[in-house]
């Protein structure tokens, strides 16, 4: 699981860079290229291109929870799940808007972390 620290004010931004920089990953490991889409990809981007996905037996379906599955040859290879958050606050900070911030945990899977684990045993 991957924490990140985190401003309140940036959580919404934050999640979404996350999220993209992720399905841009798994994608990349299965041999897409994504070198032309958008730098941070909204639901609406996704929807875009899934046709291009489906072309290639590639689906990403989108939960009501804000997460996602994908599946490529009807086999699900990456699960993202929304992320959970923790106030943490910084009892040195002076500043009070700054003092207390988000600690995001980030709550992803896929079968390629799975075969890093296993090649670096």
């Amino acid at each position: 699981m991957k924490v990140l620290n985190i401003k309140r004010e940036e959580q919404t931004e934050k999640e979404l860079s996350e999220k993209s920089r992720w399905v841009r990953n798994i994608l990349s490991s299965i041999g897409l290229s994504t070198d032309n889409w958008a730098e941070n990809l909204t639901m609406n981007d996704i929807r875009k291109i899934k046709s291009e996905l489906k072309s290639l037996n590639i689906d990403i379906i989108d939960d009501t929870d804000n997460g996602l599955e994908i599946y490529y040859d009807n086999n699900l290879i990456a699960e993202w799940r929304r992320p959970r958050y923790v106030l943490r606050e910084n009892r040195l900070e002076r500043d009070p808007q700054s003092r207390y911030y988000l600690e995001m945990h980030i709550n992803s899977r896929s079968v390629f972390d799975e075969n890093e684990k296993n090649s670096s045993k």
